[in-house]
C-alpha cells in the first residue's frame, strides 16, 4: 500500500511541477520573455510519456523499493532520476522536434519537481505515519548489538512505517533491551509472528552459525512475510558491496573507494571550495570570538595542538582556546578525587557533564562548535580536511592499534561520521570503526550528507561537551 501512496504522490507531484512551470513562465516571468504563450493543451500531449519516463527512472533508482533508505539519499536518487529524465527528453525533442512547447517551461518544471516531490514523499509519510495506515509490525531477532543497532535506526526515521514489537533471543528471555522486550527464544518466532500478526522480520544474529540460522530463516519464510538478515560481513566496506548470484551461489564484492588518486584530488577542490569562502565570511565572526576569550580569562586566543596526520605525522591544529591554560593540572586534581569521572574519561576521552578545565565562554564554543572554526585554516594549508576522521592525538597511536594503517592514511576532518554518530557520546572504539568505515566507502555525495547532517547536530547541540 506504502509503494501506491508514493505512486500515486509522484504523479501529483509531476502534475504540479509543471502547472507552476507553466505559472511561473507565462505569469511571474512574462516580461523576461518575448515568445508569446502556448496554451496548456498542447503539453498534454506529451505529459503522460514523460510521466512513465520519470516514474521507470524513479523505481530503477529504487525509489519504490523497501524503505530503508536514508532521507538525503531519497533526495539524492529523486534529483538524478529528474536529471536523466531531463536529459533524455531534451535529447528526444532536439532529434524529433514533435512538439512545439517552451523549453523554459520544461526546464523550471523539473527544477521545481524536486523540492516538490521530496515534500510530497514526506507529507504522505507523515499522514500514513499519524494514521497508522501501512505500519509494518518489525520482529528483530537477536538483541544484541546488531539488533541494538537496527533498532536505534528505525526509531530514528519513523516514517520509514515500522513498528517494532520485540526481540527474540535465547540468553535473553524477560529482560528489556533499550525499551523493547525479548519475549522469547528463536525456536518461538512462528508462535509470536502468529500472535503478534508480525509484517517482517529481521534476522540480527550475524554470529550465528549458519546450522541455526537457516531453520531459523525458513521458518520465517513459510510464514510467508519478508525476512531481512544483517550478515557477517563487518570490517568490509559495505556501502559499496555488491550481491551477485552463480547458479545458487552468493557472492559479495567488496569495493574500496579509498581517498587516493583522483578522488583525492577532488576532495581537495572541494575543501578549497568550502574553506577559503567560509574564511573570508566568517572573519568578524573570529574578530569577534577572539575579543571574548581574552575578556573571559588570561592566555592566548588560540589554542594549538598536535594532532596526528597523514601516515602518523603529526601537525599543529589550530582551534579557540575553550579552556584555562593549566588544564592538564585542573584535570589530572579533579581525576584524583573523582574515580567516576577518571572511568569516563579512559572509556570517552571527555567529561561530559563536568569539566573543570572548561572557561566560561569555551562551554558556549564547544556547545556550538565554533571552537573548531580555526581548523578551517589547517584544511586551506592541507593539514585537514572539512570531512575525515577525527583528528586524534599523538598519545592515542596506540589505542588506535589495528585501525592505524587505514585511519591515518587520509587527513583528518573538522567533521565526520563521528561528529553526526553522537559526537562524544560514542565511545573511542565506536569512532575507529566510524572513521575506518568512511575512510573505505568514500564519495563526494557522503561528504555533502555528513556536512548537512553535522548542521543539524551542531543546531540540536547534541554530544557537545
Amino acid at each position: 500500500m506504502t509503494r501506491a501512496f508514493l505512486l500515486l504522490g509522484d504523479v501529483i507531484s509531476f502534475v504540479l511541477s509543471f502547472a507552476l512551470a507553466y505559472f511561473l513562465r507565462y505569469d511571474l516571468l512574462a516580461n523576461f520573455f518575448k515568445a508569446g504563450p502556448i496554451p496548456w493543451s498542447q503539453y498534454l500531449n506529451i505529459l503522460p510519456f514523460i510521466a512513465l519516463v520519470w516514474i521507470f527512472t524513479m523505481a530503477l533508482e529504487g525509489l519504490y523499493g523497501e524503505p530503508f533508505l536514508d532521507p538525503l539519499d531519497e533526495l539524492f536518487y529523486i534529483g538524478r532520476a529528474t536529471l536523466i529524465t531531463a536529459l533524455l527528453f531534451l535529447s528526444f525533442s532536439f532529434l524529433y522536434r514533435l512538439l512545439s512547447y517552451s523549453r523554459a517551461v520544461m526546464m523550471l518544471s523539473f527544477i521545481v519537481s524536486l523540492p516538490i516531490l521530496f515534500g510530497m514523499r514526506y507529507l504522505l509519510r507523515y499522514i500514513m505515519w499519524r494514521l497508522g495506515i501501512s505500519r509494518v509490525k518489525i520482529l528483530i531477532l537477536g538483541a544484541g548489538k546488531a539488533g541494538r543497532l537496527i533498532l536505534s535506526k528505525i526509531r530514528k526515521y519513523p516514517l520509514w512505517g515500522y513498528d517494532p514489537v520485540g526481540f527474540l533471543d535465547d540468553f535473553k528471555v524477560g529482560e528489556v533491551v533499550d525499551g523493547l522486550p525479548v519475549m522469547g527464544k528463536l525456536n518461538d518466532v512462528e508462535k509470536f509472528v502468529s500472535e503478534h500478526k508480525i509484517g517482517s522480520v529481521i534476522i540480527a544474529l550475524p554470529s550465528l552459525p549458519k546450522e541455526k540460522l537457516l531453520p531459523v530463516a525458513r521458518r520465517c519464510e513459510r510464514l510467508g512475510i519478508p525476512v531481512k538478515v544483517i550478515p557477517d560481513i563487518y570490517g568490509l566496506s559495505s556501502a559499496s558491496a555488491r550481491l551477485e548470484e552463480v547458479e545458487g551461489l552468493f557472492l559479495i564484492e567488496v569495493r574500496r573507494n579509498l581517498i587516493k588518486g583522483w578522488n583525492a584530488y577532488v576532495k581537495r577542490i572541494f575543501d578549497l571550495l568550502i574553506s577559503i569562502p567560509s574564511l573570508v565570511l566568517l572573519s568578524p565572526l573570529f574578530l569577534v570570538i577572539a575579543i571574548l576569550i581574552k575578556l573571559d580569562s588570561p592566555g592566548p586566543v588560540f589554542y594549538v595542538a598536535e594532532r596526528l596526520g597523514v601516515g602518523g605525522e603529526t601537525f599543529p591544529c589550530f582551534k579557540f582556546r575553550s579552556m584555562y591554560v593549566n588544564a592538564d593540572e585542573i584535570l589530572e586534581e579533579y581525576l584524583e578525587k573523582n574515580p567516576n569521572a577518571r572511568e569516563e574519561w579512559e572509556k570517552y576521552a571527555k567529561l561530559r557533564e563536568y569539566d573543570p578545565r572548561v572557561t566560561r565562554i569555551g562551554k558556549y564554543l564547544r556547545k556550538w562548535s565554533l571552537d573548531e572554526l580555526p581548523q578551517l585554516w589547517n584544511v586551506l594549508r592541507g593539514d585537514m580536511s572539512i570531512v575525515g576522521p577525527r583528528p586524534y592525538l599523538p598519545r592515542e597511536r596506540e589505542k588506535i592499534g589495528e585501525y592505524f594503517d587505514v585511519i591515518l592514511e587520509v587527513k583528518p576532518g573538522i567533521t565526520g561520521l563521528w561528529q553526526i554518530s553522537g559526537r562524544n557520546l560514542t565511545t573511542f572504539e565506536e569512532r575507529l570503526r566510524l572513521d575506518t568505515y568512511y575512510i573505505q566507502n568514500w564519495s563526494l555525495w557522503l561528504d555533502i550528507k555528513i556536512i548537512l547532517r553535522t548542521f543539524l547536530v551542531v543546531l540540536m547541540r547534541k554530544g557537545a561537551y
